[in-house]
């Protein structure tokens, strides 16, 4: 069986290169695995980022790695050791944008709406009536109120809670009563998640929505019908 293991020089210049990049060499370990050429078997190296199902190999004439610039799993000719160095530093900067993500679905199981929180389904999907829209509009200013003074943003999360409060202001003008809880429902988990709102900055937000729609029991999420 051949080896075509990495140099111990060439190890240090990955290690340099990782350190360069700002990631940090403890969360890395190095592995062999083997390779099949013309059916023979070759001891390479491969490292792993630790924690993770991201990779690279070295392989005798190419480089495989995830993840890739576009996709989960790339790879490349690489017959020097030039190539497969450079290689790896796209691989770097790939696996440095990936691990700095925020896990979205993650954030999203953590946001809960009250215990209970559901739509009755025998609620009528008639508009609301002028004076109902008009007091759903003053809780949605709430709101906006609310996470302007307690919730700190920059400039895209603003943009996000605008947006999205001024689609459910729009919607209530247009939409019927149950279409528009379920809008509710949605628009105020999509911030809870965009501004990685606290348990205490959700429950507050909601209850501005509860008192913008309180006397229309029979459309309320079950939680809070009196």
């Amino acid at each position: 069986m051949a080896n075509d293991d990495l140099l111990p020089s060439q190890k240090n210049q990955i290690y340099q290169l990782i350190e360069k990049i700002e990631l940090n060499p403890n969360n890395f370990e190095w592995l062999e695995c083997e390779e099949y050429v013309s059916e023979f078997p070759n001891i390479v190296s491969k490292i792993l980022y630790k924690g993770t199902n991201f990779y690279f190999i070295f392989n005798t004439a190419k480089v495989e790695f995830s993840p890739g610039s576009e996709t989960a799993r790339a790879s490349y000719k690489a017959p020097s050791w030039e190539a497969k160095y450079n290689a790896f530093f796209l691989w770097l900067k790939c696996l440095k944008g990936e691990i700095n993500q925020p896990d979205l679905w993650a954030e999203l199981k953590k946001q809960k709406l009250p215990d209970g929180t559901k739509i009755d389904p025998e609620a009528s999907n008639e508009p609301f009536a002028y004076h109902e829209v008009e007091k759903i509009l003053a809780g949605i200013e709430q709101v906006k109120a609310y996470i302007e003074q307690h919730v700190e943003t920059d400039e895209a999360q603003k943009k996000v809670v605008n947006d999205k409060l001024d689609y459910l202001a729009g919607a209530a003008k247009r939409q019927g009563r149950k279409d528009w809880i379920h809008t509710c429902i949605g628009v105020m988990m999509t911030l809870g998640v965009a501004l990685a709102l606290s348990p205490i900055h959700a429950d507050a937000i909601w209850k501005f929505i509860e008192y913008a729609v309180s006397g229309l029991v029979q459309f309320l999420p079950g939680n809070i019908q009196k």
